[in-house]
């Protein structure tokens, strides 16, 4: 029986099936690569590499709103009314655990009769906070003006 077939028959078809499983493989295997999959996967990195820059954005306003710290319109004159305002701005540069002990209304009040008590201490302390120096009066400026 194996008189009967020719070589040239079986090894025509063995290459014939082989060809047709490695074409399709190919053929499969590119098919991730056409051009409409190319431009979907290169809009998708883009619109990733834009949400990154706009998270780098954002942190890099929160790095510099954490390094400014806090304001206050008014003189230090004023501790009374500026102290809530201050204690709430203080809290956010707390530790998340701090937050809810200097956001405690108790907490305000006991700083506040605490400010009461000595101004003078609380004007320096504060002012070291905020960098603002206790402004010379008006008198000692024309004063050294003078001399």
């Amino acid at each position: 029986m194996l008189e009967s077939l020719d070589i040239t028959a079986i090894s025509i078809t063995i290459i014939a099936v082989i060809g047709i499983i490695f074409t399709s493989k190919v053929v499969l295997g590119h098919q991730g690569t056409t051009s409409k999959a190319v431009r979907q996967k290169v809009k998708d990195m883009e619109d990733y590499t834009e949400f990154l820059k706009k998270q780098v954005r954002v942190y890099k306003n929160k790095v510099s709103n954490s390094e400014r710290g806090p304001r206050i319109d008014g003189s230090l004159d004023d501790l009374g009314e500026l102290l809530p305002n201050l204690i709430s701005q203080f809290g956010d540069y707390l530790p998340k655990w701090a937050q809810p002990l200097i956001k405690d209304k108790n907490t305000q009040e006991m700083l506040l009769k605490y400010v009461q008590e000595n101004p003078d201490k609380a004007k320096q302390y504060l002012g070291k906070l905020i960098g603002k120096k206790d402004e010379p009066t008006q008198e000692s400026t024309i004063d050294s003006m003078s001399v």
